[in-house]
């Protein structure tokens, strides 16, 4: 089946009517045709994990005119920073936002900055909740013996696993 144009929301509490990621969660994004720049799509997903499995996912295409996993990734940390309802964490394994949450809002913003716009998007929504959540790097594609080695939390494993995966799933 296509992909759906918008977000959706999936998992056991997708049908509440309150929304909003708690607890854990994770985030990540995926991109298929990176060679043909004119097929290039990516996508992009959150999900909320508790007792091992995930509980909420909102997962969509990167609805921007760069169609790159940075971008998505930024689109993915927005979108949960738009629908945080009390106290969360998110990991995301994106230098790119590592990088941002370091520099600061004016240097993400500047108008020479690639991605200015949804940089904007992401400080606005972080001004609106930035004390009710908690925004950390994680590993990416860590391995089962990096979390035996104790080098990688069990969870965050699970976590990034799972986001990658439904990013992965709204390409298919």
């Amino acid at each position: 089946p296509p992909a759906p144009c918008g977000p959706t929301w999936t998992g056991p509490r997708a049908s509440q009517a309150s929304r909003e990621f708690e607890g854990d969660c994770y985030s990540d994004a995926s991109g298929a045709n990176a060679t043909a720049a004119w097929k290039r799509r990516v996508s992009w997903a959150i999900v909320q994990v508790q007792y091992d499995r995930v509980q909420l996912q909102l997962a969509g295409p990167l609805q921007y005119h760069l169609q790159t996993v940075p971008a998505g990734e930024l689109q993915a940390a927005t979108r949960f920073l738009q629908h945080v309802g009390a106290a969360a964490r998110l990991g995301f394994d994106c230098d790119l936002i590592s990088l941002g949450l370091l520099r600061g809002e004016k240097w993400c913003c500047s108008g020479s900055r690639p991605l200015a716009d949804l940089w904007r998007e992401f400080w606005a929504a972080h001004r609106r909740i930035a004390d009710a959540v908690e925004l950390r790097k994680v590993k990416a594609h860590a391995s089962l013996q990096s979390v035996h080695d104790g080098l990688v939390p069990g969870n965050e494993k699970q976590g990034n696993d799972a986001a990658d995966e439904a990013a992965k799933g709204m390409l298919a």
